[in-house]
């Protein structure tokens, strides 16, 4: 059985390691005068790393708590419920999917561009899966 400091010494190596991809990102999307919208694909890729963060700790907003302990916190009712139709045409929001962002920002799959933000990427998530 695992002791507490082990445990805790895991989560920290695993939230280091997803801040890790996030500056590796960095590094890979800087923009430039001929490459403006990178900046677009570093926060769209370093959000999907900061979502990771609650597959090891969970929060109420206010404190961090152990997947165990937010179980055992009392459910908050919401106070206000929409359909998420009836917000997306009160905001006119358009929905885009991954493909279409990495189009419109980083370039047309096909362009060397593109290839070389792919293989890029790629790398970060296996280094990701590895780690």
């Amino acid at each position: 059985m695992k002791t507490k400091k082990l445990i805790e010494r895991e989560v920290a190596e695993k939230l280091w390691s997803l801040l890790d991809h996030i500056d590796t990102l960095s590094d890979i999307c800087k923009p430039t005068l001929k490459n403006p919208k990178a900046a677009m694909a570093f926060y769209n890729n370093a959000m999907k790393y900061a979502a990771k963060r609650f597959e090891l700790l969970k929060s109420d907003g206010y404190k961090i708590y152990t997947p165990q302990e937010f179980k055992k916190l009392p459910k908050q009712k919401p106070s206000m419920v929409h359909k998420d139709s009836e917000i997306k045409n009160e905001r006119k929001l358009k929905v885009f999917n991954e493909s279409e962002v990495k189009d419109k920002f980083i370039g047309k799959k096909g362009t060397e561009q593109r290839k070389r933000f792919d293989k890029k990427v790629e790398g970060l998530h296996k280094a990701n899966k590895n780690s």
